[in-house]
């Protein structure tokens, strides 16, 4: 097999296990959020797992498939690309820079964090409080500072997506000028 194949399978092979964490994190999210409505961050962010490992299975065929070569790869990464990067600073958005610990963290930072619908598995409204985090009200402190862990690490790995993109992109657009 020779490098022009080898180089992007090794990206796809990247970009795969980086999709399949960012989906998986992002199906466990929306399986642990148990009170109101699912927020639309959390299906969008499944949805761009989802897309990006069909790229990176769409990609990898690429290597193999004359039709499938560079257009349609620059395409699909492009799209793909996007798509990661806007779910990660969507992610972080909604994050809003959160201490995962909550151990010694002070009440703003605690009460951002029991505020937040994707790390609290959803949020109820009483006339007694004007929020109610599921797993703050069951004292489940530790799956509130997992689900925050995952979040983070969701947003992270959409981001590292991306670089692998860019660098697919790079060294196709490097082999298309050699070529030409």
């Amino acid at each position: 097999m020779s490098s022009k194949v080898t180089v992007p399978i090794a990206l796809r092979v990247f970009q795969a296990f980086f999709a399949i964490v960012v989906l998986g994190l992002a199906i466990g999210l929306i399986r642990g959020h148990m009170e109101g409505d699912l927020p639309a961050t959390l299906v969008f962010i499944a949805a761009v797992g989802a897309l990006s490992l069909l790229a990176a299975i769409i990609g990898a065929a690429a290597s193999f498939v004359d039709f499938l070569h560079d257009q349609v790869g620059v395409v699909v990464d492009s799209v793909v690309l996007l798509l990661n990067i806007a779910g990660g600073i969507l992610m972080a958005t909604k994050l809003k820079g959160v201490s995962c610990k909550l151990k010694g963290i002070d009440f703003k930072h605690f009460v951002h964090l029991i505020e937040n619908k994707i790390i609290c598995g959803g949020i109820k409204k009483s006339r007694q409080c004007p929020w109610s985090c599921y797993y703050f009200d069951k004292r489940n402190f530790k799956t509130i500072e997992r689900r925050c862990r995952e979040s983070v690490a969701d947003s992270t790995f959409m981001f590292l997506t991306a670089v692998m993109l860019i660098a697919g992109g790079t060294l196709t657009y490097m082999r298309m000028k050699k070529a030409h």
